[in-house]
């Protein structure tokens, strides 16, 4: 049976919650309640932070989607931005830090009656990093992503909207180049070989059933490649997938302006208000 015990302390409808306890490191989640109340149990817009995996900061995500989030609340969804540990310690892989955003999503749908929100209706987002976390918890298997402490909990992702995402980890020729992060490995931390890296590859996950799904990317960007996400938006179409295309020209990784132009198009909050419209059409 469902435990609905917690309690959500909120400061200017802000909570600050503990949803898992691991290796003596608690990770924490900030939830915001819809600032209108729309429906009965609110959508959910599930965001995840960058920093190359081998940083974090929860805090940041929100104030850099602070443009989606505000409108999203204002049209009565609620919204998440989580920690993860991170491959800064030796001792955590990739699939460890996708297991922890796979735990906070299982651990907000646990308590889906006490957030009053819909657990069958989550949006995920993010940045970099975040953005591929984003892929992957949107596509990927969580039975395949689970701990000891991980939460029962159904839930349904109905469209996700990563920016400048990496969305190929492996490097078998059968790719172009896609970023400039180097070889990953030390994001794998002994955990490398080119099945995990397929495991935690959101190309490898591209099928007619991955939800709705935006990718933003700028022309400019020379950390992670226009490319990445133009490969993931060709597979995903292939297979029939309702996806969206978004390129800021001139944009650099944060859709900054690169080079001796007088801007970038669309930029960063242009492309939060293409994100809102397409989140509302698929998820309304």
């Amino acid at each position: 049976m469902m435990n609905n015990s917690i309690s959500v302390p909120k400061t200017n409808g802000q909570a600050d919650l503990v949803f898992k306890a691991v290796g003596g490191k608690e990770l924490m989640l900030t939830f915001l309640p819809p600032t209108k109340k729309r429906y009965e149990k609110a959508p959910l817009y599930f965001l995840i932070t960058g920093g190359g995996w081998f940083e974090e900061s929860r805090a940041s995500m929100l104030d850099f989607s602070r443009p989606s989030v505000n409108i999203l609340r204002e049209y009565g969804y609620a919204a998440v931005s989580i920690d993860y540990r991170t491959a800064a310690d030796p001792k955590i892989a990739m699939p460890d830090i996708v297991t922890d955003c796979f735990d906070a999503l299982r651990y907000v749908c646990h308590y889906a009656d006490v957030l009053e929100i819909d657990k069958y209706n989550i949006i995920t987002s993010g940045h970099s990093a975040g953005g591929h976390l984003a892929l992957m918890v949107a596509y990927g298997n969580a039975d395949d992503f689970k701990c000891e402490t991980s939460l029962d909990a159904d839930f349904k992702i109905t469209a996700t909207a990563p920016l400048s995402p990496i969305t190929i980890l492996f490097d078998n020729g059968e790719y172009p180049k896609n970023h400039n992060l180097g070889t990953l490995s030390d994001r794998y931390n002994g955990c490398d070989s080119i099945e995990t890296r397929k495991l935690t590859s959101p190309i490898c996950y591209a099928d007619r059933d991955c939800p709705p799904t935006i990718l933003c990317a700028g022309s400019s960007d020379d950390l992670v490649l226009c490319n990445s996400s133009e490969i993931m938006y060709e597979a995903l179409k292939k297979c029939g997938v309702r996806a969206k295309l978004v390129i800021s020209h001139n944009g650099g990784h944060c859709f900054e302006p690169i080079g001796d132009v007088t801007g970038a198009y669309p930029d960063g909050e242009e492309i939060q208000e293409i994100l809102v419209e397409f989140i509302l059409r698929y998820t309304q």
